[in-house]
Order: C-alpha cells, then sequence, then structure tokens
C-alpha cells in the first residue's frame, strides 16, 4: 500500500476468451474489472490512483487503471501507465520532475464546473467499430467543404467546423511565448466555453479522445495488448479509441 495509491489483483473463474465473448453483448461487464471508490480532489481518506490486475484461467492477463479527475487527465493517466509498462519491461526510465514548484498554482476562480451530461436511471453503453476504409471515406468527405449555411449543414460541414476552430485555438496557443501567457489564454477561451456550457438553450454533447495516445504500446513484460477499453460511465458521452491496428477507431 502506497499512500494514495492501491492495487488488487483478483482472479476470475473465466477464461480471457470467454470474457470478450461476454462483454461483447453487455459491455456493463466491464465495471466489475475497474477499481472503484477513486477519491475526489479535496479527499483525504480514498486513494486518488487505483490498479487491479486481474489473471484469467487461461493465464491471460488485464490491467485496469481508475484515478480522481483531480489530479490526472487522459493525457497524464496515458502518459503514467505507459511510463509503467517501461519501466516494467527496461527497469529504469528518465524520472519526472513532480515537485509542487514545477506546477505553481493557478487562480481559476470564476470558471463553473462543467454542466454533465444528461443522467437517467438506466444507462446503456454500446460499441461501435469504424474500421480504416469508413474513416478514410469521412475525411474525405470533409475535406472540401463547408457552404456556411446552417440550414444546409450535414455532418461533414459540422466536423469541418470543428476541425477548423481546433486548427485555430492550436495555432493561438502555439504564439505564446511563456507559461503564464498560454495559460491566460487558455482560461479566457475556457471560461467563453463553460458560460455556454451552462447555457439551458444549448445542447450539450460530451466528447472525448484518446486517439493517437501509445495505450497499444504499454508493454507490461507481458506482450503488448490485444485490447484497451474504458469503462463505462453514468454519462451521455461519446469516448474515441484506436483500434489495434491503428487505422480505425
Amino acid at each position: 500500500m502506497i499512500k494514495g495509491f492501491y492495487i488488487t489483483w483478483p482472479r476470475p473463474t473465466v477464461e480471457l476468451a470467454e470474457f470478450f465473448s461476454e462483454m461483447n453483448k453487455n459491455l456493463d461487464l466491464l465495471n466489475d474489472y475497474f477499481p472503484r471508490d477513486i477519491g475526489a480532489y479535496n479527499s483525504s481518506t480514498t486513494p486518488f490512483v487505483a490498479v487491479q490486475v486481474i489473471t484469467f484461467e487461461c493465464g491471460g492477463v488485464a490491467v485496469a487503471v481508475s484515478s480522481s479527475h483531480g489530479i490526472a487527465d487522459g493525457f497524464t493517466g496515458c502518459t503514467f501507465t505507459s511510463d509503467w509498462a517501461a519501466m516494467s519491461k527496461l527497469g529504469t526510465i528518465k524520472p519526472l520532475n513532480y515537485e509542487r514548484s514545477g506546477f505553481p498554482v493557478k487562480d481559476i476562480d470564476g470558471i463553473k464546473p462543467p454542466r454533465g451530461g444528461k443522467i437517467s436511471a438506466k444507462c446503456v453503453t454500446e460499441k461501435f467499430l469504424f474500421d480504416g476504409y469508413v474513416v478514410s471515406s469521412l475525411k474525405a468527405k470533409v475535406a472540401p467543404k463547408f457552404t456556411g449555411q446552417e440550414d444546409k449543414m450535414e455532418l461533414h460541414d459540422l466536423v469541418a467546423l470543428v476541425r477548423d476552430v481546433e486548427k485555430t485555438t492550436t495555432a493561438e496557443c502555439e504564439k505564446a511565448s511563456n507559461p503564464d501567457e498560454l495559460f491566460s489564454l487558455v482560461f479566457e477561451n475556457l471560461k467563453e466555453v463553460r458560460e455556454i456550457m451552462h447555457d439551458d438553450n444549448v445542447d450539450l454533447y460530451c466528447l472525448s479522445s484518446l486517439c493517437r495516445f501509445p495505450l497499444y504500446k504499454a508493454n507490461f513484460c507481458w506482450g503488448k495488448p490485444c485490447f484497451v477499453i474504458g469503462d463505462s460511465v453514468p454519462a451521455e458521452m461519446v469516448a474515441l479509441k484506436d483500434t489495434k491496428c491503428g487505422t480505425g477507431i
């Protein structure tokens, strides 16, 4: 046991192939394989990070990592998992600086917490696969055109708008000459977005993407993972992840 961190190691009485077969019918089964009771950012009694390592009857192994959003986002969580796997395989890596001075406290008063997706009494999780051909076709549709007429907007027009805004915002961030300037820029953009998110006249759709993160390269000395997925959450949201081959989603 390490302060703020714990590991459990259960052994289910099923084989990994059997689990995959059942999981494809009911993704909510994943919830039994993820550690729970992760603390909030101000909690002093529950861990911030929990790991559950599951060994199956066939000898297969699954590693589930959960962390509080108060200390880690998707990028941080993926980095932690990748570095942990590298340490397991190589024995050591260049240590990261987690000293408090490297992460100065910033005042973020004035930003309201986001309005979450709708939560109902019964939530259903579904998995959809888009292979490389489908992804390429969608990209080809997005590339030529946005007409600018909202009444004639189709899905690929919306995707093009999102892409252009993302490129513009990234370009603005790259112009920042120091961390404080970058923080101010991000803070103002985030404050504007959060205000829109709290407008009841705006439909809110939450989307999270871990595409292009090296999760399929995390090798704990057992070989690279055959399947990476997140658990289901009680909210209306879409989570995007790469397929193992890297061309599909």
